[in-house]
């Protein structure tokens, strides 16, 4: 047993023990909603103060590591985030139910620290997959304990263990199985990948069921030379053309597997359905018709909760506009858009910053707000980390460079000279 988890935990060869740290924790930190959920479900909703106990000890096993290399940049960055929460609530002092809320306190304590003080370090993520393999195995245990061994009418009582929470939390892991599979070309994992698949498949949401499948299109056109691409974009377009003139037929076939027959992408699809957001339709057309109407008004963090009759608009570019309007408002959805087209693009690690999309930031656009999900400031932070690694890149390049051409011109001062001398 110790061998095996000394082979999942020990730091890889060429892999710095700080980026190893900082990408178990940021695993960690992922896995935590799990752990969470899972406690909850088998305790039966009954964990609240146990839940913050979990929150605390991440913060506390991080915090060594954290503090330990705090530095003036950690401090300033935290500063000015509290301070930004603190001015939102002077504007409106009636909104405090939101800002002393049981996930924001998370929030507050663990993510913007985890967040700013190790996330944002991270100089090479390629060995993230690696760390998180550990995290992938229990991962599929709390899908072995729940949804392979109970009834869909036992998880729907419990709201920790509800279709949309589960989805979303176990989709990290589901992404990271693929890439493992592919990278080590194991069938183990690819057993993995699948089997966490299929948990979601029948019990989760319809947008996080779609997400694996077009991280694998997305991933095996961002690697490989440019033939595999081509062949790769050609299989691609065979199967979808395949799946969409026999999509009814597998629909109806899962429809007939017990394992899947209350899955709520296909009973949506039979009940011609699929495309239909329901009350989420309705949040998001009062956001829109709200902000036609705003003007230059900036109402701030949870401004935009008393327009909707929901609690939030499930959107994340909605939120923000209804929250900072349009000037500031569009400026921070361009910083958004502009980390993620740079992450997935133009970094150095193409593959991460795919799976920070599809894996952690996908849910903002069609579900929960963007402030009080915890995954957000992760994602936040690990796409500046991409971005900042990438540019530290070329400034490190264009200094080697330019020291390079400082060197030879030292070097070939004394040799003109003494040719000058010579030819004197």
């Amino acid at each position: 047993m110790m061998k095996f988890l000394k082979k999942f935990t020990a730091c890889p060869v060429g892999c710095s023990s700080s980026d190893w740290i900082g990408v178990n924790i940021f695993s960690a930190t992922l896995f935590l909603p799990v752990l969470i959920m899972y406690v909850g479900f088998i305790t039966g909703g009954t964990a609240g103060i146990l839940n913050m106990l979990f929150y605390f000890v991440m913060l506390v096993v991080s915090g060594y590591y954290g503090l330990r290399h705090l530095n003036s940049s950690d401090v300033f960055i935290m500063l000015c985030i509290y301070s930004f929460f603190v001015l939102n609530f002077i504007m409106d002092p009636s909104l405090s139910e939101y800002y002393v809320s049981g996930i924001m306190v998370a929030v507050y304590i663990t993510y913007v620290p985890i967040s700013v003080c190790i996330v944002r370090k991270i100089k090479d993520w390629n060995y993230f997959f690696d760390s998180c393999r550990i995290f992938c195995v229990l991962a599929l245990l709390v899908a072995l304990g729940t949804v392979f061994t109970h009834d869909s009418d036992v998880l729907a009582r419990y709201d920790f263990i509800s279709y949309m929470p589960y989805s979303y939390f176990m989709l990290p892991f589901i992404l990271c199985s693929y890439v493992l599979a592919r990278r080590k070309r194991s069938l183990l994992w690819l057993a993995v990948f699948f089997a966490l698949y299929a948990s979601i498949l029948s019990h989760g949401a319809r947008n996080a069921v779609v997400m694996p499948l077009l991280f694998v299109c997305a991933y095996e056109l961002f690697t490989g030379s440019l033939v595999k691409r081509v062949i790769t974009l050609i299989v691609i377009l065979v199967l979808g053309a395949v799946l969409f003139l026999f999509l009814d037929k597998i629909m109806y076939a899962l429809s007939l597997l017990p394992f899947f027959e209350n899955s709520r992408l296909v009973t949506k699809f039979l009940a011609k359905a699929v495309t239909s957001g329901g009350e989420r339709d309705l949040f998001i057309n009062e956001g829109i018709r709200r902000l036609l109407h705003m003007e230059m008004e900036v109402p701030g963090l949870f401004g935009d909760r008393a327009f909707i009759s929901g609690p939030y608009p499930h959107n994340i570019f909605l939120e923000i506009l209804l929250q900072f309007g349009w000037i500031l408002g569009t400026l921070m959805c361009v910083g958004i858009l502009y980390l993620i087209i740079y992450a997935i693009c133009f970094s150095r690690n193409k593959v991460m910053g795919l799976f920070l999309f599809f894996g952690v930031f996908v849910k903002l656009i069609v579900s929960d707000s963007y402030v009080m999900y915890g995954n957000f400031w992760l994602w936040l932070f690990a796409s500046i980390s991409l971005c900042y690694s990438n540019g530290k890149f070329k400034f490190n390049y264009l200094r080697s460079r330019r020291n390079s051409k400082m060197t030879k011109g030292v070097s070939n001062g004394p040799q003109s000279e003494n040719r000058s001398q010579i030819n004197v």
